[in-house]
């Protein structure tokens, strides 16, 4: 680890060969962020990615009561669903993206609540996308904690039965993750999904200068765009990476820096286009409110940009994104945004 800065690389070796990953820690050492976009060659291609991964520091004596609080959390799912119950068999490829907000009693009890969207459409971009709402009322749950931080929902299901959901909280509490790789399978077809949603816990009091400092940020944006032009409706898949760096001055002035790479195809039925970020770095402006929601205010791009988020109860970490709708001429973008970070040891 650099003590500069708390980067870090990791050498992995594969059969495939050695990869070489960097990230960040945070400052308290109870999470990390990894990730950005990249490009690999091979005698086959060229691999096109957007990665990003979040860890936390596992715990050693976590009970329920360590994930006593309220949590803002921020999902980011992609899948394909199969159908069976057609001929040919359909596949059809989603974006599900929620904000999430989560109460746990310190004794066993949990309510969860949520808003978001759910965009839908056939392969190869050649479907109109089917925009709905995925957001759900105050439900009520129950938690277990394991000694480690791996902790359980479990979550009643309208249509009968419970649904169990597992992931993991930092040492101190302070950072939650839930995510990974599924496959569903039900009377007309299967899922196959990837799923992510990073969150912090909210604080109590909290002010500008709580997150006083340079964090280190990776944003992830998946996005279906669609075009209406001479009646034809299409239009490729986006996927955006940015490694961003933010630094807060304690009152309620701050400056951001991002680099980054958006790639866009029509869903393999094409040619990738690179569309590389340049180094951007602008001033902003920012306010905290008492339970870490944050402001950020700046000009990027020649664009007026408003970011809304959370930071942890303890400043180490902060999350942000959501899914939205970007209408530009006669192309709508349907888009997911997660945007995680960690406070480094910079000053």
């Amino acid at each position: 680890m650099n003590d500069t800065d708390g980067s870090f690389a990791l050498t992995i070796n594969s059969p495939d060969g050695t990869e070489v990953v960097n990230g960040w820690a945070s400052k308290d050492g109870n999470s990390v962020v990894i990730g950005g976009a990249s490009q690999q060659n091979d005698s086959g291609g060229t691999d096109y990615e957007v990665q990003q991964t979040a860890g936390v520091k596992a715990a050693t004596a976590a009970t329920k009561s360590s994930l006593s609080g309220t949590y803002h959390l921020v999902g980011q799912t992609a899948g394909y669903w199969q159908s069976t119950d057609s001929t040919p068999t359909n596949v059809s490829e989603y974006l599900k993206g929620q904000v999430i907000t989560a109460i746990f009693d310190g004794n066993g009890g949990c309510s969860v609540s949520g808003s978001g969207k759910y965009f839908n459409r056939g392969m190869f971009g050649t479907g109109a996308v089917n925009d709905s709402d995925n957001s759900f009322n105050t439900t009520s749950c129950s938690y277990t904690v394991a000694p480690n931080g791996l902790f359980t929902l479990t979550l009643p299901l309208t249509t009968g039965g419970t649904e169990k959901i597992t992931g993991w909280a930092s040492a101190d509490g302070n950072v939650v993750i839930v995510g990974g790789a599924s496959q569903n399978s039900g009377p007309d077809g299967k899922d196959y999904e990837v799923a992510k949603t990073l969150g912090v816990k909210a604080g109590a009091n909290m002010t500008n200068a709580s997150i006083s400092g340079t964090y280190k940020l990776v944003g992830a944006k998946l996005a279906f765009w669609q075009s209406t032009s001479n009646g034809i409706t299409s239009g490729p898949d986006v996927f955006t990476g940015d490694n961003i760096t933010a630094t807060f001055d304690g009152s309620a002035v701050c400056t951001i820096s991002a680099s980054g790479s958006g790639y866009s195809g029509n869903n393999g039925n094409g040619v990738v286009t690179v569309v590389p970020d340049a180094q951007t770095s602008t001033a902003c402006t920012y306010s905290v409110d008492p339970d870490g929601a944050f402001t950020i205010d700046s000009t990027m791009d020649g664009n007026t940009e408003h970011v809304t988020g959370w930071a942890s109860a303890d400043g180490s970490a902060v999350v942000f994104g959501g899914p939205s709708t970007e209408i530009s001429g006669d192309n709508t973008g349907y888009q997911l945004e997660l945007t995680y970070g960690v406070k480094t040891l910079l000053p």
